[in-house]
């Protein structure tokens, strides 16, 4: 219905123009001069302040009319065509109420206005000025070069740039939008001088008016229940003064590098998927507050410097990543920050409090990222859905401080830089991940809380000097906790694993102890390192409970009444070697009857103790007689013997042990039974005094003292047999070496129960 009334105003006025055309007039300016002046015009007569329905003006390009009075152009057919250059002084308007403002000229305006009159229609495609510019025209495309001095107006309708048409904003000049909108189109718009956007009136969405970076935003609409909608991104490089109805991001990024300024509690409007930046410098005016049931925001940034000072007064729920890279934000009143589930912190330089009343909820899944400097842990980390903690320092040496116990469910990364746990407790129920350049750091009353569903997936370093009072393992499946760093510790509870120490010294302090080793649950060495604990004097044993990657193997040391108190250290190795330490000699465990394992003893100070060792059968090597077998200690360059006897049971299932008592100096240990043949003592008869030449080249002699039967066996540095020989009544025998690779070799020589083992260098 009512597009049939338009339709009919629109027949009936196109039909009293006709009629009307009649009497259309036309004023020619033939002269620079007044817009009043009848000289100024053909005919002597001025067209006056109102054109009528056929009423034209004509400005040629020789010409400058100043117009002094307020003209509107309202009829339907009427014009105005600038060629040449239109003026206007003191506030005079001219207002296209109807009809068609036209030309390529000049146009220099204080007040210019397009009306929402039908027919309304600007053509004009030359340089306008105007100081003020209304528009309610339905739908205006300019194609001028329109710069605005104070202010632009859009009342009602749309006004867009269209081809070959630009605006630009002087410095200070205001876009104030109340039904309007803008659009830039295929036109140029230059927002980049000082300039603010207003808004007023009912609810609206955001256009092209906040295109780039609008120094000063003002929202004023009618009423607290309506609301400014952003269209787009939007950046606000002044002040936002939000003085009346609600500000909705409406999915996109509100970006503010200036001031805050609230009134009447007006709010933003936020969403999951809505982003606030904030890049100011400065200590905001008013709090930030959030609509209540839209209190939310995908990304928060806090991108300032180190004077911003940002406070937030509502609940705000956090979607996406809360980015606290510089600056400071409290959070206020009786607000909470809530982390959503998959959100994050991430903390470079900025920094967050919670004031009197205020709540951090972190029962949601979320994670925490550092970068940066060193710093401390506070309320990011306090949450019981911390899942993933990472740490990607500026260098290694930047800590966090740990400032309160902390669990974390998920992913420990360690990038780079120390964790610092500062006396607290660090509870690690999922993984982690290191590198080289990712520490722990421990004090004394520290603990260490590992409860997993599998071992760890990576190397704990911990950084010198670590000490810690509780490490607790229970990984469930088992397993060893890799370290590679030295560390004290008081007490160690071993629920489910162990710890892989490779080359570094586990200590445990002189208070401390170890409990609940097994058979998978043990002090993993595999290298040079070592597990110390103190031993008494006239103490009961003490259980060492180490082992490598081929199983379990305690040892266990008491000192006799007498001997001094004081840290005992263990390292144990599979294989036992003709030289006492690992890989020096040969491994006796190929051919001799024993154990293969080698446990080695240190400690300062005088020593009488008592040893007890253990061992499974699975380390039994080449018909191990247990029944008739005793400790073998390392010492004057061969392994001794001593009285045999038989195994004992271990309280641990499966193990073995054997005891010696009275041992007043440490090194190397073993178990063997009496049929290993070893060196134990060099033969009363000496088996070959005599091998030369040392270093050889092509061959090596060995001189055989007596006419016995000989068996020659060459081993290279690993233990590996590359020449044997059997000499029968024979008191010289040469091996041919051309063939072997320069090193060290090693040459044992035996004959019945007795053998020697001499060293040959080959080059």
């Amino acid at each position: 219905m009512g597009n049939k009334i338009t339709q009919l105003k629109l027949v009936c006025a196109f039909c009293f123009a006709f009629i009307s055309n009649l009497n259309a007039a036309t004023f020619t300016a033939i002269a620079n001069g007044n817009w009043s002046a009848g000289t100024t015009w053909a005919g002597g007569v001025s067209p006056g302040s109102t054109l009528g329905l056929n009423d034209n003006v004509v400005v040629g390009s020789a010409f400058t009319v100043n117009m002094d009075m307020d003209v509107d152009v309202n009829g339907l057919f009427a014009s105005i065509d600038v060629s040449g250059t239109l003026t206007s002084s003191g506030n005079s308007r001219l207002t296209i109420s109807q009809g068609t403002f036209s030309g390529n000229g000049n146009a220099v305006l204080e007040d210019f206005e397009m009306g929402g009159g039908l027919g309304a229609t600007l053509s004009f495609s030359g340089d306008m000025y105007a100081k003020r510019m209304w528009n309610s025209a339905l739908s205006l495309s300019l194609g001028a070069h329109l710069t605005v001095e104070d202010s632009l107006f859009l009342e009602a309708g749309s006004l867009s740039l269209g081809s070959g048409g630009s605006l630009i904003l002087m410095t200070g000049a205001d876009i104030r939008v109340n039904d309007g909108t803008f659009s830039i189109g295929s036109g140029f718009f230059d927002n980049t001088n000082v300039h603010s956007v207003t808004y007023v009136g009912t609810s609206k969405t955001t256009g092209d008016e906040l295109t780039g970076e609008v120094t000063d935003v003002w929202v004023t609409l009618s009423s607290a229940n309506q609301t400014v909608t952003q269209g787009d991104s939007a950046t606000v490089r002044g002040v936002m003064h939000h003085h009346m109805g609600m500000w909705s991001i409406n999915g996109y990024m509100l970006t503010l590098r200036g001031d805050y300024m609230n009134q009447n509690n007006s709010t933003l409007t936020g969403g999951n998927t809505s982003d606030l930046r904030i890049e100011s410098g400065i200590t905001f005016n008013s709090s930030l507050r959030f609509t209540s049931g839209s209190s939310s925001l995908n990304n928060l940034q806090l991108m300032g410097t180190g004077a911003t000072n940002l406070d937030v007064n509502s609940d705000l729920d956090i979607y996406g990543e809360y980015m606290l890279d510089n600056g400071h934000m409290n959070m206020s009143g009786s607000s909470t920050l809530r982390m959503m589930t998959g959100s994050s912190v991430t903390i470079n330089q900025g920094t967050m409090t919670l004031g009197s009343g205020s709540d951090f909820d972190g029962t949601n899944s979320y994670n925490v990222n550092y970068l940066g400097a060193s710093k401390s842990s506070t309320w990011e980390t306090s949450g019981s859905g911390l899942n993933n903690l990472s740490l990607d320092m500026t260098n290694a040496n930047d800590s966090v401080y740990m400032m309160h116990s902390t669990r974390i469910n998920g992913m420990l990364n360690l990038d780079k830089g120390t964790w610092s746990m500062h006396g607290n407790r660090l509870r690690l129920d999922g993984d982690v991940s290191t590198t080289t350049n990712g520490w722990i750091r421990s004090y004394g009353n520290s603990d260490l809380y590992i409860n997993t569903s599998a071992a760890l997936s990576d190397t704990l370093y911990f950084s010198n000097g670590s000490e810690m009072d509780t490490l607790s393992i229970d990984m469930t499946g088992g397993g060893q906790v890799m370290t590679n760093s030295n560390l004290w510790i008081n007490d160690m509870v071993m629920i489910n694993g162990g710890m892989h120490i490779w080359n570094n010294q586990l200590s445990i302090k002189s208070t401390g102890s170890i409990t609940g080793d097994n058979a998978g649950n043990y002090i993993m060495i595999d290298g040079s390192g070592t597990l110390n604990m103190m031993v008494n004097s006239a103490s009961t044993y003490v259980k060492f409970p180490v082992g490598t990657t081929n199983g379990y193997g305690a040892a266990h040391i008491q000192r006799n009444a007498g001997s001094p108190s004081g840290m005992v250290s263990v390292n144990t190795t599979d294989g036992v070697y003709s030289n006492g330490l690992f890989g020096s000699g040969i491994d006796l465990t190929t051919s001799e009857s024993m154990v293969n394992r080698t446990w080695d003893f240190n400690s300062a100070g005088a020593v009488n103790v008592n040893m007890k060792l253990e061992w499974t059968d699975g380390l039994e090597m080449n018909g191990f007689d247990r029944n008739n077998a005793f400790i073998s200690h390392y010492i004057s360059s061969a392994w001794d013997n001593t009285t045999a006897s038989s195994s004992g049971t271990s309280t641990t299932t499966g193990y073995y042990t054997m005891t010696r008592s009275n041992i007043t100096s440490f090194s190397p240990f073993t178990v063997m039974d009496i049929n290993a043949v070893v060196g134990l003592k060099e033969p009363a008869v000496s088996l070959g005094s005599n091998v030369y030449p040392i270093p050889a080249s092509n061959e090596i002699s060995v001189d055989l003292n007596n006419t016995s039967n000989h068996e020659l066996s060459l081993y290279d540095a690993l233990g590996n047999t590359v020449k044997v020989a059997n000499v029968n009544n024979a008191k010289k025998y040469t091996f041919d070496i051309a063939d072997l690779n320069n090193g060290v070799y090693l040459l044992k020589i035996s004959s019945g129960s007795q053998s020697i083992v001499k060293k040959i260098v080959k080059e």
